[in-house]
Protein backbone atom coordinates (compact mmCIF):
# COMPACT_ATOMS: atom_id res chain seq x y z
CA UNK A 1 0.00 0.00 0.00
CA UNK A 2 1.34 3.48 -0.76
CA UNK A 3 0.14 7.01 0.93
CA UNK A 4 1.44 10.20 0.14
CA UNK A 5 1.61 13.10 2.36
CA UNK A 6 2.91 16.26 1.29
CA UNK A 7 3.31 19.98 3.34
CA UNK A 8 3.65 23.02 2.19
CA UNK A 9 4.18 26.75 3.91
CA UNK A 10 4.96 29.90 2.10
CA UNK A 11 5.38 33.28 4.67
CA UNK A 12 5.87 37.16 3.05
CA UNK A 13 7.18 39.43 5.56
CA UNK A 14 6.69 43.29 4.90
CA UNK A 15 8.54 45.39 6.66
CA UNK A 16 8.48 49.33 7.60
CA UNK A 17 10.63 51.20 4.44
CA UNK A 18 12.72 53.31 7.41
CA UNK A 19 13.36 52.86 11.24
CA UNK A 20 12.23 54.05 13.82
CA UNK A 21 8.87 55.46 14.61
CA UNK A 22 6.94 58.13 12.33
CA UNK A 23 3.74 60.19 13.88
CA UNK A 24 1.31 57.26 12.93
CA UNK A 25 3.46 54.28 15.03
CA UNK A 26 4.60 56.33 17.94
CA UNK A 27 2.63 54.10 19.61
CA UNK A 28 0.42 50.66 19.90
CA UNK A 29 -3.46 51.89 18.28
CA UNK A 30 -5.99 51.57 20.42
CA UNK A 31 -8.11 48.78 18.80
CA UNK A 32 -12.03 49.51 17.31
CA UNK A 33 -13.12 46.06 16.87
CA UNK A 34 -12.15 42.63 17.72
CA UNK A 35 -8.40 41.59 17.21
CA UNK A 36 -8.80 38.80 15.87
CA UNK A 37 -11.35 40.58 13.07
CA UNK A 38 -11.04 43.09 10.49
CA UNK A 39 -10.35 45.46 12.59
CA UNK A 40 -9.24 49.18 11.83
CA UNK A 41 -7.20 51.05 13.91
CA UNK A 42 -7.97 54.69 15.81
CA UNK A 43 -4.96 56.37 13.78
CA UNK A 44 -6.83 56.01 10.58
CA UNK A 45 -9.15 59.34 10.60
CA UNK A 46 -11.50 57.70 7.47
CA UNK A 47 -11.73 54.28 9.37
CA UNK A 48 -15.32 52.66 9.14
CA UNK A 49 -17.36 49.72 10.05
CA UNK A 50 -16.35 46.61 8.01
CA UNK A 51 -19.19 45.05 6.68
CA UNK A 52 -19.29 40.80 6.28
CA UNK A 53 -17.50 39.86 3.31
CA UNK A 54 -19.92 38.17 0.52
CA UNK A 55 -19.54 34.64 1.07
CA UNK A 56 -17.17 32.69 -0.47
CA UNK A 57 -19.76 30.22 -1.95
CA UNK A 58 -20.23 32.65 -4.69
CA UNK A 59 -16.64 32.78 -6.07
CA UNK A 60 -17.11 31.23 -9.51
CA UNK A 61 -15.95 31.73 -13.04
CA UNK A 62 -15.67 30.24 -16.51
CA UNK A 63 -13.81 27.15 -16.63
CA UNK A 64 -11.24 28.70 -19.18
CA UNK A 65 -10.18 31.31 -16.32
CA UNK A 66 -9.32 28.74 -13.74
CA UNK A 67 -6.92 26.96 -16.57
CA UNK A 68 -5.36 29.70 -17.28
CA UNK A 69 -4.96 30.79 -13.67
CA UNK A 70 -3.20 27.27 -12.91
CA UNK A 71 -0.47 27.61 -16.42
CA UNK A 72 0.58 30.67 -15.00
CA UNK A 73 1.33 29.45 -11.58
CA UNK A 74 2.80 26.27 -13.05
CA UNK A 75 4.61 28.72 -15.12
CA UNK A 76 5.99 30.72 -12.00
CA UNK A 77 6.57 27.34 -9.99
CA UNK A 78 8.63 25.49 -13.21
CA UNK A 79 10.76 29.14 -12.86
CA UNK A 80 11.11 29.10 -9.26
CA UNK A 81 12.16 25.29 -8.86
CA UNK A 82 14.30 25.94 -12.05
CA UNK A 83 16.63 28.43 -10.31
CA UNK A 84 16.51 26.25 -6.87
CA UNK A 85 17.36 23.41 -9.04
CA UNK A 86 20.47 24.93 -9.99
CA UNK A 87 21.68 26.32 -6.76
CA UNK A 88 21.50 22.72 -5.21
CA UNK A 89 23.76 21.19 -8.58
CA UNK A 90 26.01 23.91 -8.49
CA UNK A 91 29.50 23.43 -6.89
CA UNK A 92 28.87 19.76 -6.22
CA UNK A 93 30.61 17.15 -7.18
CA UNK A 94 29.36 14.08 -8.26
CA UNK A 95 30.15 12.06 -5.13
CA UNK A 96 28.42 15.27 -2.83
CA UNK A 97 25.38 15.01 -5.27
CA UNK A 98 24.96 11.17 -4.46
CA UNK A 99 24.65 12.21 -1.49
CA UNK A 100 21.69 14.81 -2.20
CA UNK A 101 17.90 14.63 -1.52
CA UNK A 102 16.14 16.87 -3.88
CA UNK A 103 14.51 20.11 -3.80
CA UNK A 104 10.74 20.17 -3.98
CA UNK A 105 8.51 23.47 -3.52
CA UNK A 106 4.34 24.43 -4.12
CA UNK A 107 3.82 26.57 -6.80
CA UNK A 108 0.80 26.58 -5.58
CA UNK A 109 1.32 27.81 -2.03
CA UNK A 110 3.83 30.19 -3.48
CA UNK A 111 1.16 31.91 -5.43
CA UNK A 112 -1.32 31.93 -2.71
CA UNK A 113 1.24 33.58 -0.38
CA UNK A 114 1.81 36.38 -3.06
CA UNK A 115 -2.19 36.68 -3.67
CA UNK A 116 -2.35 38.05 0.18
CA UNK A 117 -0.12 41.05 -0.95
CA UNK A 118 -1.41 41.49 -4.61
CA UNK A 119 -4.30 43.68 -3.95
CA UNK A 120 -2.45 45.82 -1.97
CA UNK A 121 -0.26 46.50 -4.30
CA UNK A 122 -0.09 49.70 -6.65
CA UNK A 123 2.03 50.88 -9.63
CA UNK A 124 4.79 49.06 -10.69
CA UNK A 125 4.62 46.76 -8.35
CA UNK A 126 1.56 45.52 -8.71
CA UNK A 127 2.67 45.18 -12.27
CA UNK A 128 5.68 43.04 -11.22
CA UNK A 129 3.14 40.49 -9.67
CA UNK A 130 1.21 39.98 -12.89
CA UNK A 131 5.40 39.53 -14.55
CA UNK A 132 5.68 36.82 -11.62
CA UNK A 133 2.83 35.32 -12.02
CA UNK A 134 1.85 36.13 -15.79
CA UNK A 135 -1.70 35.77 -15.47
CA UNK A 136 -3.28 38.08 -18.44
CA UNK A 137 -6.48 39.34 -16.19
CA UNK A 138 -6.38 42.07 -14.72
CA UNK A 139 -7.72 43.20 -11.15
CA UNK A 140 -9.79 42.26 -9.84
CA UNK A 141 -10.09 39.60 -12.14
CA UNK A 142 -7.40 37.83 -11.33
CA UNK A 143 -8.02 37.57 -8.14
CA UNK A 144 -11.57 36.13 -7.86
CA UNK A 145 -9.84 34.14 -10.96
CA UNK A 146 -7.74 33.36 -8.25
CA UNK A 147 -9.78 33.20 -5.32
CA UNK A 148 -12.38 30.52 -7.46
CA UNK A 149 -9.34 28.17 -7.88
CA UNK A 150 -8.94 28.26 -4.32
CA UNK A 151 -12.27 27.66 -3.59
CA UNK A 152 -12.88 24.92 -5.94
CA UNK A 153 -9.44 23.13 -4.26
CA UNK A 154 -11.48 23.53 -1.07
CA UNK A 155 -14.09 21.06 -2.16
CA UNK A 156 -12.34 18.16 -3.78
CA UNK A 157 -13.20 14.45 -2.17
CA UNK A 158 -11.51 11.56 -1.68
CA UNK A 159 -8.62 13.27 -0.67
CA UNK A 160 -7.49 15.48 2.13
CA UNK A 161 -6.39 18.86 1.06
CA UNK A 162 -6.48 21.82 3.22
CA UNK A 163 -5.58 25.27 2.60
CA UNK A 164 -5.47 28.34 5.06
CA UNK A 165 -4.28 31.82 4.72
CA UNK A 166 -3.85 34.42 7.63
CA UNK A 167 -2.83 37.87 7.62
CA UNK A 168 -0.38 38.82 10.87
CA UNK A 169 -0.88 43.11 11.03
CA UNK A 170 0.88 45.23 13.52
CA UNK A 171 -1.71 46.37 15.97
CA UNK A 172 -0.32 50.40 15.31
CA UNK A 173 -0.42 50.35 11.30
CA UNK A 174 -3.54 51.76 9.97
CA UNK A 175 -4.76 49.23 7.67
CA UNK A 176 -7.15 50.22 4.66
CA UNK A 177 -10.55 48.53 4.74
CA UNK A 178 -10.59 47.42 0.96
CA UNK A 179 -6.96 45.76 1.29
CA UNK A 180 -9.07 43.25 4.49
CA UNK A 181 -12.23 43.09 2.36
CA UNK A 182 -10.44 41.98 -0.77
CA UNK A 183 -8.21 39.43 1.02
CA UNK A 184 -11.16 38.12 3.04
CA UNK A 185 -13.54 37.76 0.07
CA UNK A 186 -11.01 36.27 -2.53
CA UNK A 187 -9.02 34.31 -0.13
CA UNK A 188 -10.52 33.36 2.96
CA UNK A 189 -7.99 35.21 4.81
CA UNK A 190 -8.21 35.55 8.01
CA UNK A 191 -6.21 38.91 9.86
CA UNK A 192 -4.65 39.18 13.69
CA UNK A 193 -3.66 42.12 15.27
CA UNK A 194 -0.11 41.77 16.84
CA UNK A 195 2.83 43.60 18.47
CA UNK A 196 5.33 43.50 16.37
CA UNK A 197 7.02 46.19 17.90
CA UNK A 198 7.86 44.99 21.52
CA UNK A 199 7.35 41.38 20.88
CA UNK A 200 8.29 40.09 17.88
CA UNK A 201 9.33 36.37 19.99
CA UNK A 202 6.03 36.19 21.32
CA UNK A 203 4.43 36.64 17.47
CA UNK A 204 7.02 34.48 15.84
CA UNK A 205 5.91 31.71 18.35
CA UNK A 206 2.11 32.47 17.68
CA UNK A 207 2.51 32.17 14.02
CA UNK A 208 4.97 28.80 13.94
CA UNK A 209 1.98 27.83 16.26
CA UNK A 210 -0.53 28.40 13.23
CA UNK A 211 1.77 26.82 10.75
CA UNK A 212 1.68 23.58 12.71
CA UNK A 213 -1.94 23.22 13.22
CA UNK A 214 -2.47 24.12 9.56
CA UNK A 215 -0.24 21.57 8.80
CA UNK A 216 -0.86 18.19 10.64
CA UNK A 217 2.18 19.15 12.55
CA UNK A 218 4.58 18.79 10.02
CA UNK A 219 5.99 22.19 9.27
CA UNK A 220 6.65 23.55 13.07
CA UNK A 221 9.55 26.03 12.82
CA UNK A 222 8.68 28.29 9.35
CA UNK A 223 10.01 31.18 10.43
CA UNK A 224 13.20 31.24 12.15
CA UNK A 225 14.23 32.96 15.37
CA UNK A 226 14.80 36.40 14.94
CA UNK A 227 13.63 36.95 11.58
CA UNK A 228 10.63 38.86 12.92
CA UNK A 229 11.48 42.22 14.79
CA UNK A 230 10.37 46.10 15.47
CA UNK A 231 10.56 46.74 12.19
CA UNK A 232 7.86 43.93 10.64
CA UNK A 233 4.92 45.03 9.70
CA UNK A 234 2.93 42.25 8.30
CA UNK A 235 3.53 38.44 7.65
CA UNK A 236 1.36 36.60 5.06
CA UNK A 237 1.35 33.49 5.44
CA UNK A 238 -0.98 29.89 3.60
CA UNK A 239 -0.72 26.50 4.38
CA UNK A 240 -1.23 23.55 2.67
CA UNK A 241 -1.88 19.81 3.81
CA UNK A 242 -2.44 17.17 0.97
CA UNK A 243 -2.77 13.55 2.19
CA UNK A 244 -4.39 11.02 -0.48
CA UNK A 245 -3.77 7.12 -1.30
CA UNK A 246 -3.56 5.46 -4.48
CA UNK A 247 -5.99 3.93 -6.58
CA UNK A 248 -3.72 1.08 -7.38
CA UNK A 249 -1.82 0.28 -4.77
CA UNK A 250 1.26 -1.08 -4.28
CA UNK A 251 1.90 -4.23 -1.56
CA UNK A 252 4.25 -3.68 0.79
CA UNK A 253 5.77 -7.16 0.71
CA UNK A 254 6.56 -6.39 -2.93
CA UNK A 255 8.77 -3.73 -1.78
CA UNK A 256 12.72 -4.74 -1.86
CA UNK A 257 16.21 -3.24 -1.75
CA UNK A 258 17.27 -2.13 -5.35
CA UNK A 259 20.11 -0.05 -6.96
CA UNK A 260 19.66 3.43 -7.41
CA UNK A 261 22.34 5.49 -8.92
CA UNK A 262 21.98 8.74 -7.98
CA UNK A 263 25.52 10.56 -9.43
CA UNK A 264 27.29 9.17 -12.26
CA UNK A 265 29.41 6.14 -10.66
CA UNK A 266 27.65 6.10 -7.64
CA UNK A 267 25.04 3.93 -6.43
CA UNK A 268 22.89 3.23 -3.47
CA UNK A 269 20.73 0.80 -2.06
CA UNK A 270 17.33 2.27 -1.84
CA UNK A 271 13.70 0.20 -0.66
CA UNK A 272 11.78 0.33 -3.98
CA UNK A 273 8.17 0.07 -4.34
CA UNK A 274 7.10 -2.35 -7.56
CA UNK A 275 3.71 -3.08 -9.31
CA UNK A 276 2.74 -4.31 -12.80
CA UNK A 277 -0.49 -2.56 -13.63
CA UNK A 278 -1.69 -0.32 -16.19
CA UNK A 279 -0.61 3.59 -16.04
CA UNK A 280 -0.50 6.31 -17.61
CA UNK A 281 2.62 6.11 -19.95
CA UNK A 282 4.47 8.29 -22.34
CA UNK A 283 7.56 8.01 -24.21
CA UNK A 284 9.53 11.30 -25.45
CA UNK A 285 11.96 10.97 -28.34
CA UNK A 286 14.93 11.46 -26.23
CA UNK A 287 14.43 8.54 -24.37
CA UNK A 288 12.62 10.62 -21.45
CA UNK A 289 9.78 8.82 -19.48
CA UNK A 290 6.48 9.86 -18.19
CA UNK A 291 4.27 7.53 -15.91
CA UNK A 292 1.38 8.82 -14.47
CA UNK A 293 -0.18 7.37 -11.09
CA UNK A 294 -3.88 8.30 -10.04
CA UNK A 295 -5.02 8.86 -6.59
CA UNK A 296 -8.35 7.85 -5.26
CA UNK A 297 -11.23 10.09 -7.08
CA UNK A 298 -8.94 10.33 -9.86
CA UNK A 299 -8.55 14.25 -9.94
CA UNK A 300 -5.33 14.24 -8.05
CA UNK A 301 -2.50 12.54 -10.15
CA UNK A 302 1.63 11.78 -9.57
CA UNK A 303 3.86 12.31 -12.43
CA UNK A 304 6.88 10.96 -12.51
CA UNK A 305 9.44 12.65 -15.62
CA UNK A 306 12.49 10.47 -16.19
CA UNK A 307 15.25 12.32 -17.63
CA UNK A 308 17.15 11.10 -20.95
CA UNK A 309 19.99 9.04 -19.84
CA UNK A 310 22.92 11.47 -19.23
CA UNK A 311 20.73 14.54 -18.76
CA UNK A 312 20.24 15.86 -15.46
CA UNK A 313 17.77 18.54 -16.46
CA UNK A 314 14.31 21.07 -16.00
CA UNK A 315 12.19 19.70 -18.71
CA UNK A 316 10.88 21.80 -20.71
CA UNK A 317 7.11 22.98 -20.21
CA UNK A 318 6.20 22.48 -23.92
CA UNK A 319 8.03 19.24 -23.83
CA UNK A 320 6.08 17.54 -20.68
CA UNK A 321 2.88 19.09 -21.64
CA UNK A 322 2.70 17.33 -25.01
CA UNK A 323 4.15 14.36 -23.01
CA UNK A 324 1.12 14.32 -20.67
CA UNK A 325 -1.50 15.03 -23.67
CA UNK A 326 -0.17 12.14 -25.41
CA UNK A 327 0.32 9.25 -21.94
CA UNK A 328 -1.89 6.02 -22.91
CA UNK A 329 -2.92 3.28 -20.72
CA UNK A 330 -0.35 0.91 -20.79
CA UNK A 331 0.77 -2.24 -18.74
CA UNK A 332 4.46 -1.94 -17.35
CA UNK A 333 6.68 -2.92 -15.00
CA UNK A 334 6.59 0.15 -12.36
CA UNK A 335 9.68 0.45 -10.31
CA UNK A 336 9.42 3.66 -8.07
CA UNK A 337 11.76 4.38 -4.47
CA UNK A 338 9.87 5.34 -1.61
CA UNK A 339 10.94 8.78 -0.53
CA UNK A 340 10.61 11.12 1.97
CA UNK A 341 11.66 15.56 1.09
CA UNK A 342 11.94 17.98 3.79
CA UNK A 343 13.37 21.70 2.99
CA UNK A 344 13.19 25.14 4.12
CA UNK A 345 14.39 27.19 1.56
CA UNK A 346 14.10 31.41 1.95
CA UNK A 347 12.88 32.32 -1.72
CA UNK A 348 13.55 36.39 -1.56
CA UNK A 349 16.71 36.59 -3.31
CA UNK A 350 15.33 34.60 -6.44
CA UNK A 351 11.83 35.93 -6.73
CA UNK A 352 13.70 39.29 -6.62
CA UNK A 353 15.78 38.16 -9.42
CA UNK A 354 12.82 36.96 -11.40
CA UNK A 355 11.54 39.80 -12.05
CA UNK A 356 10.16 41.49 -8.44
CA UNK A 357 12.83 43.99 -7.35
CA UNK A 358 10.84 46.61 -6.90
CA UNK A 359 8.22 44.82 -4.78
CA UNK A 360 11.64 44.14 -2.26
CA UNK A 361 12.99 47.82 -2.45
CA UNK A 362 12.60 49.99 0.82
CA UNK A 363 12.76 52.85 -1.64
CA UNK A 364 10.95 52.10 -4.64
CA UNK A 365 8.07 49.25 -3.52
CA UNK A 366 4.46 50.80 -3.05
CA UNK A 367 1.86 48.90 -1.01
CA UNK A 368 -0.32 51.79 -0.48
CA UNK A 369 -3.68 49.82 -0.67
CA UNK A 370 -2.62 47.76 2.49
CA UNK A 371 -1.14 50.57 4.61
CA UNK A 372 -0.67 54.70 4.01
CA UNK A 373 1.90 54.65 6.65
CA UNK A 374 4.15 57.74 5.36
CA UNK A 375 7.33 55.43 5.16
CA UNK A 376 5.60 52.74 3.54
CA UNK A 377 6.36 49.02 3.71
CA UNK A 378 8.25 46.30 1.56
CA UNK A 379 8.24 43.06 1.25
CA UNK A 380 11.75 41.90 2.60
CA UNK A 381 11.46 37.96 3.00
CA UNK A 382 9.90 35.11 1.55
CA UNK A 383 10.41 31.38 3.77
CA UNK A 384 8.85 28.55 2.00
CA UNK A 385 9.16 24.99 3.66
CA UNK A 386 7.72 21.50 1.96
CA UNK A 387 7.75 18.27 3.41
CA UNK A 388 6.73 15.15 1.08
CA UNK A 389 6.81 11.51 1.72
CA UNK A 390 5.29 8.81 -0.86
CA UNK A 391 5.54 4.89 0.60
CA UNK A 392 2.81 2.17 0.05
CA UNK A 393 -0.06 2.91 2.28
CA UNK A 394 -3.68 3.48 0.85
CA UNK A 395 -7.06 1.46 1.04
CA UNK A 396 -8.07 -2.03 0.45
CA UNK A 397 -10.86 -1.15 -2.11
CA UNK A 398 -7.76 0.27 -4.25
CA UNK A 399 -6.07 -2.85 -4.05
CA UNK A 400 -8.37 -5.20 -5.55
CA UNK A 401 -8.86 -2.74 -7.93
CA UNK A 402 -5.20 -3.33 -9.19
CA UNK A 403 -6.15 -7.12 -8.63
CA UNK A 404 -9.06 -6.75 -11.04
CA UNK A 405 -7.26 -4.86 -13.83
CA UNK A 406 -4.52 -8.08 -13.99
CA UNK A 407 -6.81 -10.90 -13.56
CA UNK A 408 -6.96 -12.96 -16.92
CA UNK A 409 -4.74 -11.54 -19.31
CA UNK A 410 -2.94 -13.49 -21.51
CA UNK A 411 0.74 -13.54 -20.81
CA UNK A 412 2.66 -11.42 -23.21
CA UNK A 413 6.13 -9.42 -22.31
CA UNK A 414 5.21 -6.25 -20.10
CA UNK A 415 7.61 -3.33 -20.59
CA UNK A 416 9.40 -2.06 -17.66
CA UNK A 417 9.92 1.24 -16.24
CA UNK A 418 12.52 1.56 -13.62
CA UNK A 419 13.02 4.93 -12.10
CA UNK A 420 16.52 4.25 -10.32
CA UNK A 421 18.36 7.84 -11.47
CA UNK A 422 17.15 11.78 -10.58
CA UNK A 423 13.80 12.08 -11.68
CA UNK A 424 11.58 14.89 -11.50
CA UNK A 425 7.88 14.58 -9.63
CA UNK A 426 4.86 16.63 -9.68
CA UNK A 427 1.03 16.27 -8.37
CA UNK A 428 -1.32 17.48 -10.79
CA UNK A 429 -4.63 18.23 -10.69
CA UNK A 430 -6.61 17.04 -13.78
CA UNK A 431 -9.75 19.57 -13.39
CA UNK A 432 -7.47 22.50 -13.73
CA UNK A 433 -4.18 21.52 -14.50
CA UNK A 434 -2.64 22.99 -11.80
CA UNK A 435 0.40 21.62 -10.09
CA UNK A 436 0.11 21.59 -5.98
CA UNK A 437 3.60 20.35 -6.07
CA UNK A 438 6.78 20.07 -7.65
CA UNK A 439 10.47 18.48 -7.09
CA UNK A 440 13.04 16.05 -8.00
CA UNK A 441 14.38 12.93 -6.60
CA UNK A 442 18.12 13.35 -6.43
CA UNK A 443 18.87 10.46 -3.54
CA UNK A 444 15.63 8.73 -2.61
CA UNK A 445 17.24 7.72 0.93
CA UNK A 446 20.47 9.81 1.67
CA UNK A 447 21.06 7.49 5.40
CA UNK A 448 21.86 4.99 2.92
CA UNK A 449 25.98 3.79 2.16
CA UNK A 450 26.91 5.43 -0.87
CA UNK A 451 28.92 3.24 -3.31
CA UNK A 452 31.28 3.63 -6.08
CA UNK A 453 30.48 1.58 -8.77
CA UNK A 454 32.14 1.78 -12.37
CA UNK A 455 30.25 4.37 -14.71
CA UNK A 456 29.98 1.88 -17.71
CA UNK A 457 27.39 -0.12 -14.71
CA UNK A 458 25.32 2.87 -14.34
CA UNK A 459 22.38 3.41 -16.47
Amino acid sequence: MRRLSTVTVLLLALVSCRGGTSGSEAAPAKKVADPKGPVMTAHDPAAKPQKTPPSREALKVPEARLWAVAKAINTMGSKVLGVVFAKALTGKSAEELASTRGPVISPWSIASAFALAWPGARGRTETEFRTFIPVVLKAPDCFQALGALQRDLEKVSMVKLKIANALWLEQSMPIEPGYLTSTARWFGAAPNRVDFITGAPAVTRRINGWVAKKTNDRIKQLIPAGALGPLTRAVLTNAVWFLAKWRLTFKKRSTRPQPFFPAPGYQVMVQTMWQKNHFQVAHGARGEALVGLSYRGGRFVFYAWRPPRGALQMPAEKNLETLIAGAKSEEIRLLLPRFALTNAYTLGEIIRKLGMSTAFSARDANFRGITRLPAGIFLSEVFHDTYIRVDEEGTEAAAATALTMSVGAKYRPVPEVRFDRPFYFFIRDKATGLDLFTGWVFNPDPTAKVTAVPLKKAP
